[in-house]
């Protein structure tokens, strides 16, 4: 329909926009000159503050601030990630190619590091979040829908509908059963719910 249409195109607009955005502000490195870790896209700071998530390319990276080395990457060059979130100790991505969730386990693990994949939405996820206690996992997308996962169980809990346009940020309450979302129709929304018995 218009909500799967308009996300094509957003998406589209948000590649040119980022392929514009490397080329006229180069890529940060590393002091080693190991290579970017970063190339003008999303970056974020793990819980304990010792690691950064990067979208570097088509992969992510995690990189240990301390040193500056990239301790892990994840993904592949064909199905680029869109957006991650991350902890502790998972990771997740979400991919465009293939419109799958992908979650890692990225610390400390000597067996395979994919937990996990999972088509959350029929659509690209632009958003994704992770509630403090590690247990839910949010995603939105070009729909509009917004979807709350059972991280341990694999699967949906709650579905929101009434944001206008693309899913452009959520962001759990870091104390509370509330999730706020932002969409293309500029507004910021909160969603309360009641845990399941």
């Amino acid at each position: 329909g218009i909500n799967a249409e308009y996300g094509k195109q957003w998406y589209q607009r948000r590649v040119r926009e980022a392929v514009v955005s490397t080329q006229s502000t180069g890529e940060f490195q590393d002091r080693q000159e190991t290579g970017a870790i970063l190339h003008g896209r999303r970056l974020i700071l793990s819980p304990d503050q010792e690691f950064l998530f990067c979208q570097c390319e088509n992969l992510v990276k995690v990189v240990e601030i301390s040193t500056g080395q990239a301790v892990q990457c994840f993904g592949n060059e064909e199905d680029a990630a869109v957006t991650i979130c991350g902890n502790n100790e998972l990771l997740f991505t979400a991919h465009r190619a293939s419109m799958l969730i992908k979650q890692w386990k990225w610390r400390n693990s000597e067996d395979e590091a994919l937990v996990r994949s999972f088509k959350a939405h029929p659509v690209p996820v632009t958003s994704m979040s992770m509630d403090s206690t590690s247990s839910l996992l949010a995603s939105g997308a070009t729909d509009s829908v917004i979807r709350v996962w059972d991280i341990e169980n694999n699967y949906c809990t709650h579905q929101f509908k009434g944001s206008k346009g693309v899913v452009t940020l959520l962001q759990f309450h870091p104390k509370k059963l509330q999730l706020f979302s932002s969409a293309d129709d500029l507004l910021v929304k909160v969603w309360i719910w009641s845990p399941l018995p």
